[in-house]
């Protein structure tokens, strides 16, 4: 007959307890369970969630710096720029609305037109002087 060794498996030293306990049990839990040993209790503790709480709070930070700095910088560059003239109005008056009624249309047709004016001529240019003086 064979004979079958059989190897002690021992899964190696046990975890050092990281001074949290169980709420239930009281008993010591090691730092990377996430349940105790003893009673099967899940284990929530701060410490556990510290990491993610600093990364989530440093984007925050670092969020409203960027924003606050924006912020400066447009309120310098606004406070240099050159102010908008207010006293120029942005409509210029057109005057009163054309009259747009029949009485109009017939004292526009019964005047006789206008001679249409003649464009004054321009004056004769100065003469050139002479190349070798």
């Amino acid at each position: 007959m064979e004979e079958f060794v059989v190897e002690d498996y021992s899964p190696g030293p046990p975890e050092e307890p990281s001074g949290e306990k169980c709420p239930r049990c009281l008993a010591p839990v090691p730092a990377r369970a996430s349940r105790c040993p003893n009673c099967g209790q899940p284990v929530h503790a701060l410490r556990r969630m510290l990491p993610l709480l600093a990364g989530v709070l440093l984007a925050i930070g670092l969020v409203l710096v960027t924003v606050f700095t924006y912020r400066a910088v447009h309120l310098a560059n606004l406070e240099k720029a050159v102010p908008v003239r207010t006293d120029v109005d942005p409509m210029p008056t057109i005057g009163p609305a054309p009259d747009t009624s029949a009485e109009h249309d017939i004292q526009t047709q019964t005047q006789t037109p206008a001679k249409p004016e003649t464009p004054a001529k321009p004056d004769a240019p100065a003469p050139k002087p002479p190349l070798n003086r």
